[in-house]
């Protein structure tokens, strides 16, 4: 007979000791760092690893709830505006109290983080993902110099990719084999779905492109836009759904008014669960002027589905041109041009997209969430 910890979580196998585990991100809003979060403390829990999240933001959120649903301890630390010196000692609490063998952060928590370690006494393990290229992961100098110090001495950077790693090597003059690589996962029986691959030229209907991603400048979505306008112009059309929400959700929506294709755009704000939305779509876009590894990219393959993306970040790592879907440039001035070009080929051509489908799949399976959970579990020994 299996018994339970007192937390909740199943004992971990005997030959791997459990580890307890501190998760520390400055919130837990939609976005795909706390995705990310979500997905592994998932995977630690089922794996019997206690976990503890906290976040130096406010813990009434979706993610937040989900957390708490797969048995994870939260706290929040209600972060005021600018810095608060209140957080260190809400951490040094949190240290004390759980004493983790591991503390793994995400993005910048670590002026907050090291000196509450530092005055706790604990010696954890200390891990930190790069969500992004490193110069976008804090414009702040002071951070940067904060993380340079913190990688020299004994903080262990983690990329989500190549690029992302190169990026680091180059902005805290670190060597390659300093900073390992570990993809970001998806729970990718979550998104599993029954997709008629002969559908595009049976139907000879227009294509539902979607993205999932916060409505901010970064994501581009008004290049998604002027790629819709473009395919309406040459007499194609297609409708394209936004599920997320953010500053730009008015400006979008105008935008699309603008363009003339508002009845072709739905605005279906955040989701706790998109997976109805990767079902009901045909192909998946996302225009981001930077990235590093997205999490709802490996959604959508997890879903089947061919993406067309910008070649920015990490996504050229998982995203492979004619194979499991179509890379353009972000910059270039017939970006729009391009995205409608790729959705046209692939919609229009039922044994291409059939190809990119099942690759996309095959894709999704080697970004797991437990395959992920098992890499940093590595780290964290």
């Amino acid at each position: 007979m299996t018994r339970t910890q007192p937390d909740g979580s199943q004992p971990a196998a005997r030959s791997q000791p459990a580890m307890r585990i501190m998760l520390v991100t400055h919130g837990l809003g939609t976005g795909g760092a706390e995705m990310m979060v979500l997905n592994l403390a998932r995977e630690l829990k089922r794996a019997g690893h206690p976990v503890l999240v906290a976040c130096l933001g406010s813990g009434g959120t979706d993610i937040a709830d989900a957390l708490r649903d797969a048995g994870a301890r939260v706290e929040a630390l209600g972060k005021r505006k600018g810095p608060d010196p209140r957080v260190i000692a809400g951490l040094r609490r949190l240290i004390h109290e759980f004493r983790p063998t591991a503390i793994h952060t995400h993005q910048p928590v670590l002026a907050y983080v090291l000196p509450a370690v530092r005055l706790s006494g604990a010696r954890p393990r200390l891990i930190h993902t790069v969500h992004s290229v490193a110069t976008h992961e804090t414009r702040l100098p002071a951070l940067r110099r904060l993380n340079r110090y913190a990688f020299r001495h004994g903080v262990v950077p983690v990329a989500l990719g190549e690029e992302v790693r190169d990026s680091i090597c180059r902005e805290y003059r670190l060597a390659p084999e300093g900073v390992p690589v570990v993809r970001n996962g998806v729970d990718v029986g979550a998104f599993a779905c029954e997709r008629d691959l002969d559908a595009p030229g049976a139907r000879r209907r227009a294509p539902r492109l979607l993205c999932v991603a916060r409505l901010a400048p970064v994501k581009n979505h008004a290049l998604l836009l002027d790629a819709v306008a473009a395919l309406a112009r040459a007499g194609r059309d297609a409708s394209l759904t936004l599920v997320g929400d953010g500053p730009l959700a008015a400006d979008l929506d105008q935008r699309a008014r603008t363009l003339g294709i508002a009845d072709r755009v739905r605005f279906a704000g955040p989701q706790r669960d998109p997976a109805p939305f990767y079902a009901e779509a045909d192909i998946f876009a996302l225009a981001s002027e930077h990235e590093g590894l997205p999490m709802s990219v490996i959604e959508a393959m997890a879903a089947g589905l061919p993406v067309v993306a910008t070649a920015v970040g990490g996504v050229p790592s998982i995203v492979a041109d004619g194979v499991n879907g179509a890379l353009v440039n972000p910059r270039g001035p017939q970006a729009a041009q391009e995205i409608a070009a790729a959705v046209a080929r692939i919609w229009e051509d039922p044994e291409f997209y059939g190809r990119l489908s099942r690759a996309a799949l095959a894709t999704a399976e080697d970004h797991s969430a437990r395959a992920m959970m098992e890499a940093y579990c590595d780290l964290y020994r």
